[in-house]
């Protein structure tokens, strides 16, 4: 058996590292430029994490038949989702975005169903796996993703304060289409 600390370090070091660069990632610090408040886009991708891996962790024979019978399924929902969010956020007329509660409500669904599957949630079942310490892994594999994601979205808001509004939410549509369709693709 592994030590609580080691376990700590494994799922922390293993769920920083596959969430770099990952489409919740790159999704998270573009929702944060969008709706122009980081620390609940940050809290409410963490809270998608969370909801992504929890029942995983304690149900692993489950997503495993899940995956396996609906993973195109799940991709198909995913990568639409990313398609619309981005063709929304690109036509709206608005000057600046309100926060509503259906846009957060989204963003969370979208982030929940991006990690099924993803790099990180196999990371974070991996790691629960080889260590057995599944409370510890699900507990430091969120600081890490919150780490990882704490990253772009300081980023993001860094450059959400030097650029044009309107330049922002063409950029943000974009990249939610093209995330869309790479997960269309199976990427």
């Amino acid at each position: 058996m592994v030590s609580e600390f080691s376990a700590y370090i494994k799922a922390l070091v293993a769920v920083f590292t596959s969430e770099l660069g990952d489409k919740t990632m790159i999704s998270t610090a573009t929702a944060a430029m969008t709706f122009k408040r980081a620390w609940l886009i940050l809290l409410i991708s963490v809270l998608g994490y969370v909801t992504a891996n929890i029942g995983p962790l304690f149900a692993l024979t489950i997503v495993k038949n899940i995956l396996q019978e609906h993973g195109t399924i799940v991709r198909i929902i995913v990568g639409l989702g990313f398609i619309v969010m981005g063709l929304v956020t690109v036509m709206k007329e608005e000057k600046e975005e309100p926060i509503r509660s259906t846009s957060l409500l989204s963003y969370y669904a979208l982030v929940t169903l991006a990690e099924f599957g993803d790099k990180t949630q196999l990371a974070t079942i991996g790691v629960a796996m080889n260590t057995g310490k599944i409370c510890s892994t699900l507990a430091f594999g969120t600081i890490g993703y919150l780490l990882a994601n704490s990253i772009s979205v300081s980023l993001a808001t860094l450059a959400g304060h030097r650029l044009n509004y309107r330049i922002l939410k063409m950029v943000a549509g974009i990249l939610f289409i093209l995330m869309g369709i790479l997960a269309l693709l199976g990427y």
